[in-house]
């Protein structure tokens, strides 16, 4: 008799005000419903086996536990549809609608404090903590351009406010971002921003234009609601984000289109995976559907574009657009571009292939040796692998978490999480963790007397917890078999090894003054703290090796 599948499913809120709210299951909302059972189980058979009862204890109230949902998300905000509220009313005492105009400045004015900037100190502060803290795992902006666009700012002797809206968003963002893991630096004021209903206005109007500059600006947005850890807002604005995408095609593939500069193709990748990692990471925390497929683009993963070369036009058609052409912008070592050819190529194609590539290294050269006038070519060299070798783990982690909400958290009739996709995907996570650098034993290692770590991302650490999350998600749908079941057992083993690391390896990390600025590291701990419990309650672990 085959043994049944791990089957999880989400939950539906729906309120008399005609509001509804889904949390899907890959959220874990579902273990949540789980864990609470077991122990509302064990409290009422130990309620029917006690012989004594005092009269306070048989009087007491039960506990007011919070929703399963808002555990993950928190609880919903409601948001007052009048549009007074926002925009204020007019003379007539009518609300003031928007003037159906290009201008945008009159936004800015009705989106209070949007746009203003702190003490320029603060703000130059605020803006280096972001970039060494942010900035590897999401580097969708460019360092020595938003410095610049700064400094121009406060040169103007406008230090309040900027003109532009997508400028005004993104700095905004990135300095109440920054702030989170600068509490020691002075409040940002008039910066602050108070009200994530207003800062979605102002994004609405961000997302009619299709340059890079409004798609910064969205994602600056997106990730300051993630910080917050306002994931549902973090979800709206990611549909905003990915829809600018497609419009302004970051979908496809920047080398296939020669006319495209070299650092605004490496850009284009770089915001494209930015906002690939920032919708796995929320449409997996919130049980949402995926929204960007992997089917749906073709921009290679990051690190990969040394292996390209643009494609030229042939035979007059448009630059990237012909079938014929697309063979060339895959990878040198593809076995497609290896085995075939371009129908119709001629020599004088190949010939300007090969000239294109020296064009192209020609390009990199003129701007290596324009950086090597500042602060020198190995180290920008150094600097640029790393960055790209950390973003190119990250795509990788997010590639696997999509798979798993695709495995386990479709549509129950279209669920394809057969035993020997779990295999392949659980080997897939392994081949990927066993590639990661192996963390040094100063990770585990508690350190109490040490100075504060500067505010940045230590690697070790966050692809440490991010392996091990990996564990919990993959096994966390057989935790829903009954216990008896070697799947339970087994699932719950990886599952208990899984959560104690991702402890140790976090307080430890806290010890020794590193700064705990991803939100998924709260997530990772708060499930951790679930499985240790529902091993304990199921004694599965012992409650003196559970206390850490």
């Amino acid at each position: 008799m085959p043994m049944p599948m791990p089957n999880e499913i989400g939950t539906l809120r729906a309120l008399p005000s005609g509001e509804s709210f889904f949390v899907g299951s890959s959220s874990g909302v579902f273990f949540i419903n789980t864990v609470r059972r077991a122990f509302s189980h064990a409290a009422a058979t130990a309620n029917r086996h006690r012989t004594t009862t005092d009269d306070s204890r048989a009087n007491r109230r039960p506990v007011s536990l919070p929703p399963p949902e808002d555990c993950i998300v928190g609880p919903e905000s409601h948001v007052d549809d009048n549009w007074s509220s926002v925009t204020g009313p007019s003379p007539e005492g009518n609300p003031t609608r928007p003037k159906a105009t290009g201008d945008t400045s009159w936004f800015l004015d009705k989106i209070e404090n949007l746009g203003e900037l702190p003490d320029q100190a603060v703000a130059k502060e605020l803006l280096i903590t972001y970039f060494r803290t942010w900035h590897p795992l999401l580097p969708f902006l460019h360092g020595p351009t938003c410095l610049e666009e700064l400094e121009t700012l406060y040169a103007r002797g406008q230090a309040t406010k900027s003109n532009s809206l997508s400028t005004a968003i993104m700095f905004q963002c990135l300095f109440n971002i920054a702030k989170l893991d600068r509490p020691d630096l002075p409040a940002l004021g008039q910066s602050q921003i108070r009200s994530g209903e207003q800062l979605m206005l102002a994004l609405g109007i961000a997302s009619l234009k299709c340059d890079l500059g409004s798609i910064h600006a969205l994602l600056a947005a997106q990730l300051y609601f993630v910080a917050t850890m306002d994931l549902r807002a973090a979800s709206t604005t990611g549909g905003l984000v990915l829809r600018s995408i497609f419009k302004s095609g970051l979908h496809r593939c920047p080398f296939r289109y020669s006319h495209l500069m070299t650092s605004d193709r490496d850009m284009r990748k770089r915001v494209f995976w930015s906002a690939y990692t920032l919708d796995r990471y929320v449409s997996q925390s919130l049980g949402h559907p995926l929204g960007i497929q992997d089917s749906d683009f073709d921009v290679c993963p990051p690190g990969k574009g040394d292996l390209h070369q643009p494609v030229r036009p042939l035979n007059g058609t448009d630059e990237g657009t012909s079938p014929k052409e697309f063979i060339l912008h895959l990878p040198a070592n593809h076995p497609g571009r290896q085995n075939t050819s371009p129908p119709n190529s001629s020599a004088s194609l190949q010939n300007e292939s090969r000239e294109s590539s020296v064009h192209v290294g020609e390009e990199e050269q003129q701007a290596e040796l324009q950086e090597a006038n500042t602060v020198g070519a190995e180290f920008v060299s150094q600097r640029r692998r790393e960055n790209q070798s950390v973003q190119a783990q990250f795509v990788r982690y997010s590639q696997l978490v999509g798979r798993m909400v695709e495995m386990f958290h479709k549509s129950i009739h279209v669920r394809s999480a057969s035993r020997q996709n779990i295999l392949f995907l659980k080997a897939d996570i392994d081949a990927w963790g066993n590639d990661l650098p192996y963390p040094s034993t100063t990770l585990f290692a508690q350190v109490n007397d040490s100075e504060p770590q500067s505010v940045t991302l230590n690697q070790d650490v966050f692809f440490w917890v991010a392996r091990q999350q990996l564990l919990l998600l993959v096994n966390r749908p057989s935790l829903s078999l009954e216990p008896t079941s070697g799947e339970f057992r087994h699932a719950a083993q990886i599952c208990i090894g899984a959560a104690r690391s991702i402890i140790r390896t976090l307080k430890s990390h806290i010890n020794s003054g590193g700064a705990l600025f991803w939100p998924g590291f709260m997530s990772a701990v708060w499930m951790s703290g679930l499985v240790m419990a529902f091993a304990c309650q199921l004694k599965l672990h012992s409650i003196s090796n559970a206390i850490m």
